[in-house]
């Protein structure tokens, strides 16, 4: 997953590198004042020294750095009380062996540029669905960071999973019942669209008119949709019997997030009946 921690790590390891600490309630972003070795380090200096540990704490967390963690445990407690500014840099040295020992055992991944872009594009094109459909929102990120990770066969599973939301929401918002008293969340794709395709011939008996026609005209796309999903993607991947390349993991994942845009104009995870406004015949 994109990690976001990277810039505040080497702005964290620049301040260590250069003895320099910051002034009391500032940011890593904002001017930072050098540490020199003289005399007992001021209640200015411990404020900054403090604000530097706060910050290096999260990056050690988000990180998992132990023996980081560990050192700032015992940082936080030397400041309690009286240092010198020769044992404070001893220890900010020390903090920064720990830190780039710590590193020996990370890993990271560098995502491709155009891939990178893409990704950093996941919240301009998904909120408007999420907000709409919140439960969506993980797996529609994971099915894109897969596909710029290149893990393109787990983008489709990802991706097909955001889909089958879509398709129990227009089951739900069709009030549709399964045989046995089924739970539409234990539904399967075929038996559920075969029920959609029952509501649409019922909306197919309406009185002609704009409504039938736009009742129509998404149901019928919603399902025809499903159903290019369900054969040329969601069979194949769940039942281990074909994998995919970048390409074919793009493409599914336009297709359905213009299908979950499409019932996002119309209806919400409440599942509310759309009033189509039919005619009475």
């Amino acid at each position: 997953m994109l990690n976001f921690h990277l810039t505040k790590l080497v702005h964290v390891l620049w301040l260590l590198e250069n003895n320099r600490i910051l002034p009391a309630g500032q940011k890593l972003s904002s001017y930072s004042a050098p540490l020199t070795d003289q005399g007992v380090i001021s209640q200015f200096e411990i404020d900054g020294m403090q604000q530097l540990i706060e910050e290096a704490s999260e990056v050690a967390s988000a990180l998992d750095l132990r023996s980081t963690k560990q050192r700032l445990g015992l940082l936080r407690m030397k400041l309690r009380f009286s240092m010198t500014n020769t044992d404070c840099l001893t220890e900010i040295k020390v903090l920064q062996e720990s830190i780039r020992g710590d590193l020996v055992d990370c890993h990271f991944y560098h995502y491709p540029r155009a891939k990178l872009e893409f990704l950093m594009g996941f919240y301009p094109r998904w909120n408007p669905i999420a907000e709409k459909f919140p439960a969506v929102k993980a797996e529609a990120l994971a099915a894109t960071d897969c596909y710029a990770l290149g893990h393109d066969t787990a983008s489709i599973f990802h991706t097909m999973r955001v889909a089958e939301h879509g398709l129990r929401a227009l089951a739900k918002e069709r009030k549709i019942t399964l045989p046995r008293d089924k739970h539409i969340d234990w539904g399967q794709w075929q038996e559920i669209i075969k029920e959609l395709n029952d509501e649409i011939k019922v909306i197919g008996q309406k009185p002609a008119g704009a409504s039938k026609d736009s009742a129509l005209s998404f149901y019928s796309g919603a399902v025809a949709d499903l159903n290019a999903f369900k054969d040329e993607y969601r069979n194949q991947v769940m039942h281990v019997r074909k994998t995919y390349d970048q390409h074919q993991a793009l493409r599914a994942l336009d297709q359905v997030r213009a299908f979950m845009q499409r019932l996002s104009e119309k209806m919400d995870h409440k599942h509310h009946r759309i009033r189509w406004g039919f005619r009475k015949a």
